[in-house]
């Protein structure tokens, strides 16, 4: 139960440390949510997708109302899957609607890796250099090193180790 409320403290507090303008990194909020979804499910909560959904929505119309808003600013994310470990790499100007899309379409749980601006050139650049390694579509089964090369080449920040 303690592991639980410890999930519960640090989404909530990443979550409204957030929404203040106090933090703008989405992705820890966006990791930490899953992290707390996961402990519910743990002691057994069978509505932890209800939970899940209504957090991560939360925090998406709160993107879109910050950072997202700036006219015609594109993004490029990648999201893991936490069961297969696959990669998508995309593309939106939309980032918070795209990542509740994504969200509710996977069975698997995602964790946030990255989102940069960037424009379709750059996903180019991503999906002509990990081809090799693409499964299905913008899927792409990356491991750890090929994971650090496209945050350098990005510019992003290292991906938290709930990513891994």
């Amino acid at each position: 139960m303690m592991k639980l409320i410890a999930a519960a403290n640090r989404a909530g507090k990443a979550y409204s440390d957030f929404l203040a303008g106090r933090s703008e990194d989405e992705v820890e909020a966006f990791d930490l949510i899953n992290e707390f979804t996961k402990e519910l499910k743990r002691v057994g909560c069978k509505e932890h997708h209800f939970v899940n959904a209504a957090m991560l929505t939360g925090l998406s119309f709160s993107v879109r109302n910050s950072r997202d808003r700036r006219a015609g600013e594109s993004f490029v994310y990648a999201f893991k899957s936490k069961i297969s470990g696959l990669t998508k790499i995309g593309t939106t100007k939309r980032f918070a609607k795209r990542s509740s899309e994504l969200a509710s379409m996977s069975p698997d749980g995602l964790s946030l890796i990255m989102k940069v601006p960037g424009d379709s050139k750059l996903e180019s650049t991503l999906h002509r250099k990990f081809a090799n390694l693409r499964k299905h579509g913008e899927w792409f089964l990356l491991g750890e090193v090929e994971i650090r090369y496209m945050l350098e080449l990005c510019g992003a920040k290292k991906p938290s180790p709930r990513c891994r």
